[in-house]
Protein backbone atom coordinates (compact mmCIF):
# COMPACT_ATOMS: atom_id res chain seq x y z
CA UNK A 1 0.00 0.00 0.00
CA UNK A 2 1.46 3.25 -1.24
CA UNK A 3 0.86 6.84 0.03
CA UNK A 4 -1.51 8.73 -2.63
CA UNK A 5 -2.20 12.41 -1.95
CA UNK A 6 -4.96 13.40 -3.76
CA UNK A 7 -4.14 17.06 -4.63
CA UNK A 8 -0.59 16.47 -5.64
CA UNK A 9 -1.35 17.86 -8.76
CA UNK A 10 -2.65 21.44 -7.29
CA UNK A 11 0.11 21.47 -4.66
CA UNK A 12 3.04 20.81 -7.96
CA UNK A 13 0.79 23.64 -9.79
CA UNK A 14 1.05 25.90 -6.54
CA UNK A 15 4.82 25.61 -5.78
CA UNK A 16 5.18 26.52 -9.77
CA UNK A 17 3.02 29.60 -8.45
CA UNK A 18 5.13 30.60 -5.77
CA UNK A 19 8.23 29.86 -8.00
CA UNK A 20 7.29 31.93 -10.40
CA UNK A 21 6.07 34.80 -7.98
CA UNK A 22 9.58 34.25 -6.21
CA UNK A 23 11.04 35.02 -9.76
CA UNK A 24 8.69 38.09 -10.73
CA UNK A 25 9.86 39.45 -7.25
CA UNK A 26 14.19 38.39 -8.05
CA UNK A 27 13.64 40.40 -11.18
CA UNK A 28 12.36 43.84 -9.99
CA UNK A 29 14.44 43.95 -7.15
CA UNK A 30 17.43 43.42 -9.66
CA UNK A 31 16.08 45.98 -11.91
CA UNK A 32 15.41 48.49 -8.37
CA UNK A 33 19.23 47.87 -7.66
CA UNK A 34 20.17 48.55 -11.35
CA UNK A 35 17.80 51.86 -11.29
CA UNK A 36 19.73 53.14 -8.05
CA UNK A 37 22.85 52.16 -9.34
CA UNK A 38 22.08 54.68 -12.48
CA UNK A 39 20.54 57.22 -10.28
CA UNK A 40 23.97 57.52 -7.95
CA UNK A 41 26.30 57.77 -11.26
CA UNK A 42 24.20 60.41 -12.23
CA UNK A 43 24.02 62.05 -8.93
CA UNK A 44 27.83 61.47 -8.69
CA UNK A 45 28.50 63.04 -12.31
CA UNK A 46 29.89 66.80 -11.88
CA UNK A 47 28.39 70.07 -13.82
CA UNK A 48 30.65 71.08 -16.95
CA UNK A 49 32.23 74.94 -16.29
CA UNK A 50 30.45 77.79 -17.91
CA UNK A 51 33.36 79.19 -18.51
CA UNK A 52 33.86 80.16 -21.82
CA UNK A 53 37.45 80.91 -23.85
CA UNK A 54 39.93 82.42 -21.94
CA UNK A 55 38.29 81.39 -18.41
CA UNK A 56 35.13 83.89 -19.15
CA UNK A 57 31.72 83.70 -18.26
CA UNK A 58 30.01 83.45 -21.56
CA UNK A 59 26.30 83.53 -22.39
CA UNK A 60 26.67 80.75 -24.72
CA UNK A 61 28.07 78.32 -21.84
CA UNK A 62 25.84 79.47 -18.93
CA UNK A 63 22.93 78.20 -21.48
CA UNK A 64 24.43 75.26 -22.11
CA UNK A 65 25.34 74.61 -18.38
CA UNK A 66 22.00 75.04 -17.49
CA UNK A 67 20.61 73.22 -20.44
CA UNK A 68 22.43 70.72 -19.35
CA UNK A 69 22.08 70.79 -15.14
CA UNK A 70 17.81 70.91 -16.57
CA UNK A 71 18.20 67.83 -18.63
CA UNK A 72 20.52 66.44 -15.60
CA UNK A 73 17.72 67.43 -13.38
CA UNK A 74 14.51 66.29 -15.35
CA UNK A 75 17.04 62.46 -15.83
CA UNK A 76 17.61 62.09 -12.02
CA UNK A 77 13.47 62.90 -11.53
CA UNK A 78 12.39 60.88 -13.73
CA UNK A 79 14.75 57.77 -12.12
CA UNK A 80 13.26 58.50 -8.53
CA UNK A 81 9.79 58.76 -10.29
CA UNK A 82 10.48 55.24 -11.49
CA UNK A 83 12.24 54.09 -8.18
CA UNK A 84 8.76 55.04 -7.19
CA UNK A 85 6.72 53.16 -8.64
CA UNK A 86 9.18 49.74 -9.03
CA UNK A 87 8.78 49.94 -5.24
CA UNK A 88 5.12 50.14 -5.11
CA UNK A 89 5.63 47.23 -7.98
CA UNK A 90 7.28 45.52 -5.52
CA UNK A 91 5.42 45.77 -2.28
CA UNK A 92 2.44 44.35 -4.71
CA UNK A 93 4.96 40.97 -5.79
CA UNK A 94 5.67 40.63 -2.12
CA UNK A 95 1.88 40.66 -1.85
CA UNK A 96 1.23 38.20 -4.52
CA UNK A 97 4.47 35.87 -3.20
CA UNK A 98 2.94 35.64 0.48
CA UNK A 99 -0.27 34.82 -1.01
CA UNK A 100 0.80 31.98 -3.19
CA UNK A 101 3.63 30.90 -0.17
CA UNK A 102 -0.18 30.52 2.13
CA UNK A 103 -2.04 28.43 -0.39
CA UNK A 104 1.32 26.21 -0.85
CA UNK A 105 1.77 25.63 2.77
CA UNK A 106 -2.12 24.89 3.10
CA UNK A 107 -1.66 22.23 0.74
CA UNK A 108 1.11 21.20 2.19
CA UNK A 109 -0.01 20.92 6.31
CA UNK A 110 -2.94 19.06 4.10
CA UNK A 111 -1.08 16.78 2.59
CA UNK A 112 1.27 16.05 6.33
CA UNK A 113 -2.07 15.68 7.82
CA UNK A 114 -3.31 12.96 5.41
CA UNK A 115 0.35 11.27 5.34
CA UNK A 116 -0.01 10.72 9.18
CA UNK A 117 -3.38 9.52 8.81
CA UNK A 118 -2.74 7.31 6.56
CA UNK A 119 0.78 6.08 8.53
CA UNK A 120 -2.06 5.70 11.57
CA UNK A 121 -3.93 3.62 9.60
CA UNK A 122 -1.22 1.40 8.46
CA UNK A 123 0.05 0.87 11.78
CA UNK A 124 -3.54 -0.05 12.98
CA UNK A 125 -4.03 -2.20 10.25
CA UNK A 126 -0.41 -4.25 10.64
CA UNK A 127 -1.21 -4.20 14.71
CA UNK A 128 -4.87 -6.26 13.70
CA UNK A 129 -2.76 -8.60 11.40
CA UNK A 130 -0.21 -9.53 14.20
CA UNK A 131 -3.01 -9.77 16.72
CA UNK A 132 -4.89 -12.04 14.20
CA UNK A 133 -1.38 -14.04 13.91
CA UNK A 134 -0.93 -14.20 17.57
CA UNK A 135 -4.38 -15.66 18.38
CA UNK A 136 -4.22 -18.53 15.70
CA UNK A 137 -0.91 -19.62 17.55
CA UNK A 138 -2.49 -19.18 20.33
CA UNK A 139 -5.58 -21.71 19.47
CA UNK A 140 -3.12 -24.28 17.58
CA UNK A 141 -1.10 -24.17 20.66
CA UNK A 142 -3.76 -25.18 22.90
Amino acid sequence: MKFQFKYRSLLKIRRHEQKLQQQKLAELLESRQEMSRRLERLLDRPDPPALGEGGRHSVQGMRRGYTHRMSHLKEVWELQEMLERLGQDIEEQRGRLLEASKKTRMLEKLESQDKMRFLEELQRREQLQQNEIATQLYNRAS
